[in-house]
């Protein structure tokens, strides 16, 4: 369970990014950036890329070093995200989930998982798959493969309200209850394990993460980015990761993520929206609500305590790492500040 922890939180990180990448309304056309003749897609499949070898960590992408417009067209693009996403306050979305797994003759789906994801800046997020379907068997020989429903055991719905992480166990009829370590409260929790998903500069991402556009050709009104982890820790969790951006209102739209068993994870955001006027007389979706009169509130170090665990950090503890470099004033694309 502590191992399972982790890794789930940091699709939870993954999952709530949708709610940096906003822009404040503008002239149309202002947002686009241009891209340059002569970049394109060196491999626009993610986890296509063919990789050098290094001594120790994550193996350099064969791709690199970038050419200097390509380099330029990037930059482009996160440092006019980087000042623009500081104005969310608030962001929700439906999305679809299609997890993938190596069968026999390929990757086959094995999940298909609808649900609402929710934030609010600066910590707090809500993560709740509500339909969960899994592949079944065809009923005869060379038929087509089915999905069925799951009624009941564990699903993935969680909540954190800045301070802690609360985990809906299903099967247990629990609400447990994690505090975040200090360092990962407020805005630090952009030092995550995946910075860019939470509104960190520009020169972090790069810090962390190999990056290229890979917009095919003849797509128009998005924006491709692939990312290689840099680090050991965050190539336990996907060895690359393509996120398009809608260039109409600037958030993902889609994200596709490579396991390093070869495994795939793809999510699409539908019904995007920000900003919108908060109905006080409402109960806020980030105070965890016991479903029924069985379920309890289990406060997981108290339980520790009790059970006589010796008192030190849990493993699975999110280690914040240190700020990197100076705040940077984005330019727009025509090489004006972008404040207004």
């Amino acid at each position: 369970m502590v191992d399972q922890m982790e890794s789930r939180w940091v699709i939870f990180l993954v999952v709530v990014f949708g709610a940096i990448f906003q822009v404040a309304a503008q002239e149309p056309g202002q947002r686009t950036i241009q891209r340059p003749q002569g970049v394109g897609p060196l491999q626009v499949r993610p986890g296509g890329t063919q990789r050098v070898a290094t001594q120790q960590g994550p193996t350099v992408p064969a791709w690199l070093p970038l050419a200097p417009n390509h380099e330029k067209y990037l930059n482009d693009i996160l440092n006019y995200w980087e000042h623009e996403t500081s104005k969310i306050e608030r962001y929700r979305c439906d999305f679809e989930r299609y997890e993938y797994e190596m069968g026999q003759f390929g990757r086959v789906l094995k999940t298909y998982t609808t649900g609402k994801i929710q934030y609010e800046s600066p910590d707090k997020g809500l993560f709740h798959a509500e339909v969960i379907k899994h592949r079944t068997p065809p009923k005869q020989p060379g038929g087509e493969p089915g999905l069925q429903p799951q009624v009941d055991g564990p699903r993935e719905h969680w909540i954190c309200d800045g301070t802690s992480i609360f985990e809906f166990n299903y099967p247990l009829k629990q609400i447990i209850k994690r505090p975040l370590p200090p360092g990962m409260q407020g805005k630090q929790i952009a030092e995550g394990p995946l910075p860019f998903m939470f509104g960190a500069k520009a020169v972090q991402i790069k810090r962390r993460f190999w990056l290229r556009v890979v917009t095919p050709p003849d797509m128009k009104g998005e924006y491709w980015l692939e990312a290689i982890p840099r680090t050991m820790q965050d190539a336990q969790n996907f060895s690359a990761m393509t996120i398009i951006i809608s260039e109409k209102d600037y958030l993902p739209k889609a994200m596709l993520m490579v396991h390093p068993n070869k495994a795939r994870t793809n999510y699409l955001f539908n019904e995007r929206e920000t900003n919108w006027i908060r109905n006080v007389f409402v109960r806020s979706k980030f105070v965890p609500v016991l479903p029924t009169r069985e379920w309890k509130m289990v406060d997981a170090l108290l339980e520790r305590a009790a059970a006589g665990a010796p008192r030190q950090q849990p493993r699975n503890a999110i280690q914040v790492r240190p700020p990197f470099g100076p705040v940077r004033q984005s330019q727009n694309p025509r090489g004006r500040p972008t404040s207004r």
